[in-house]
């Protein structure tokens, strides 16, 4: 059997999200059992929710990853390369890696066609789901950190029985795959919450948190919560240092990554580790390394060209641009920042934009190569009511489109923040990944 190569086999599969998409988990088990079930060769933690989900990922495998253990990540989507969403002891998988446990995947997957097993060939993320477990497996990981991809309950990910799941905050997103009202959304999220595995949630709306209340009392389990913190105090960098309570005790700490959300993210992933203290234990010295450690591409995520500051956040739901606000209204005091935004089609772009426009001086439409993304003609027309409340201007492709906001922050003495699509983002992080080898 000829085996393709993997990153044109992706390419041609194209996009998770297609009009008309079904989940169900039938496959990804028939898939699983035909591969070996590489998934019951390493432990798990599983993680769904709206926002931050990536971020406690990050955060735990660094963590853990300091303290010892063979870690592997698995999150979505990616912000150039496929490879990123499959990191072994916290380095993405390289090419080779990649292209060797894609073998066992396709072999399984022409089988399964062959005998009719299967009525058609697994979706993207369905496939990248099952090379990620190979894998881990082929690595010897111990213990992978997993996001889940989309909702929860029928999520390709779902197959997994993990050490602990994790629910992070709620909101709306994909409200035509996951249903129209909190409690529906809710209700996808929860499916992760299995009989006899701890289960961790953080602070949610009422509407959902009653939701998480009746599948856990479905499942015999109880709903923990991650402990409070004390002391926050927001730094010269956007990140915040706090005390939060660990094995009996106050603790201080620092996570790298900048937010008042972040704190929400790290106290979830410190109190999963008190959770998990038994199983893969984490010493109080340890936790701090591996907060220094987290690396989370694409999210409040600070570079500098040219002396010109650039912030890249992909906030593209009304949760995401919540966070992102309320940095920009704490930490740009002084002078409101440009934006470069994009959205894909799917998204509540005129929702997104009341949270995040007020905040900036000048903001810059742009759309990126991604067959989701509106047209930035389309994208003007549908926020036209900002023209009069501030200065709105249009690119006709994101080269264009960087210029003309890098010129604006230049002239305004102000720092640039590009948002409203994590696509946005890593086209524009390629770019700046490129000027800053081309300085050096």
């Amino acid at each position: 059997m000829r085996v393709p190569d993997p990153f044109a086999y992706f390419s041609e599969l194209a996009f998770e999200l297609r009009p008309g998409a079904k989940f169900e988990l039938l496959h990804m088990e028939r898939l699983l059992a035909r591969m070996g079930h590489p998934e019951r060769r390493f432990r798990s933690i599983h993680i769904a929710g709206t926002n931050g989900k990536g971020s406690t990922a990050a955060t735990l495998e660094a963590i853990y990853r300091h303290s010892g253990v063979r870690t592997g990540l698995f999150t979505s989507p990616h912000l150039e390369t496929i490879t990123e969403r499959i990191r072994l002891l916290g380095v993405d998988i390289s090419a080779e890696q990649f292209s060797s446990a894609f073998v066992p995947v396709y072999s399984a997957i022409q089988d399964l066609l062959q005998t009719r097993e299967l009525p058609h060939p697994p979706s993207y993320f369905e496939t990248v789901t099952a090379v990620a477990f190979q894998a881990f497996a082929d690595a010897g990981i111990e213990l992978a950190v997993v996001e889940v991809g989309l909702g929860g309950r029928l999520d390709a990910t779902n197959v997994l029985e993990p050490l602990l799941s994790i629910i992070t905050p709620i909101g709306f997103d994909h409200q035509q795959y996951l249903g129209t009202t909190l409690s529906a959304i809710a209700g996808e999220k929860a499916g992760i919450i299995k009989p006899g595995i701890p289960v961790l949630t953080a602070w949610q709306a009422p509407e959902a948190l009653a939701v998480l209340h009746r599948r856990a009392h479905m499942t015999g389990v109880t709903l923990q919560f991650a402990p409070e913190t004390s002391n926050l105090h927001l730094e010269d960098d956007g990140t915040f240092r706090f005390d939060v309570s660990y094995r009996g005790a106050m603790l201080p700490v620092r996570p790298l990554l900048p937010g008042r959300h972040q704190v929400e993210n790290t106290r979830l992933a410190i109190a999963a580790c008190e959770v998990l203290g038994d199983v893969f234990p984490v010493s109080p010295q340890q936790l701090q390394p591996g907060l220094d450690a987290i690396r989370w591409p694409g999210r409040l995520e600070r570079f500098v060209l040219d002396k010109q500051v650039i912030w890249l956040d992909g906030a593209h739901n009304e949760m995401g641009a919540a966070a992102l606000a309320s940095f920009m209204e704490s930490f740009f005091k002084q002078t409101k920042p440009v934006l470069l935004f994009g959205s894909m089609s799917d998204k509540d772009v005129e929702a997104i934009a009341a949270m995040l426009f007020s905040h900036a001086a000048a903001v810059v439409l742009t759309s990126v190569e991604h067959p989701r993304a509106v047209p930035v003609e389309q994208l003007r027309a549908r926020l036209a009511d900002w023209q009069d409340k501030l200065s709105l201007l249009t690119a006709p492709s994101l080269d264009k489109a960087m210029k003309t906001a890098l010129k604006l922050a230049e002239e305004q003495s102000a720092p640039l923040v590009v948002t409203g699509s994590l696509y946005l983002a890593g086209a524009v992080r390629h770019r700046l990944v490129e000027g800053q080898a081309a300085q050096s």
